[in-house]
């Protein structure tokens, strides 16, 4: 059992609770962020090398310019809130201003009732 358990459970048996709730489930907003990046991503299929065509070809892994993107999302209800586009490098920071002021603007379509309570 790890050390992390009890407070799970105790979250769990709150999160129960409030069940009771009217709305309370669906006016929870559920996030994620993602990065998207190349590194990794070779497509083989376009680089086969013909020794008689060129017999020192070298095939390079990895791009030189690393492209990165962060995106966020989330759901409130039945309602898709997102997707957000977030700098490329996440910190305490970014994140502190994305919900302090990015957040606020991409709640903008979600029913008034919904960001009340998650205000």
């Amino acid at each position: 059992m790890s050390s992390d358990n009890p407070p799970r459970v105790n979250f769990c048996q709150w999160f129960v609770q409030q069940t009771t709730i009217p709305f309370f489930v669906s006016s929870l907003l559920f996030t994620d962020e993602v990065t998207y990046g190349r590194d990794g991503i070779t497509n083989f299929h376009n680089q086969h090398q013909r020794a008689g065509e060129n017999p020192c070809g070298a095939v390079h892994d990895r791009p030189q310019l690393q492209v990165r993107i962060s995106v966020w999302a989330g759901i409130v209800g039945d309602c898709l809130v997102g997707s957000h586009i977030l700098p490329q490098f996440l910190t305490e920071n970014v994140d502190r201003d994305f919900l302090l002021n990015g957040l606020p603007h991409v709640l903008e379509n979600v029913a008034l009732a919904v960001r009340a309570w998650c205000a």
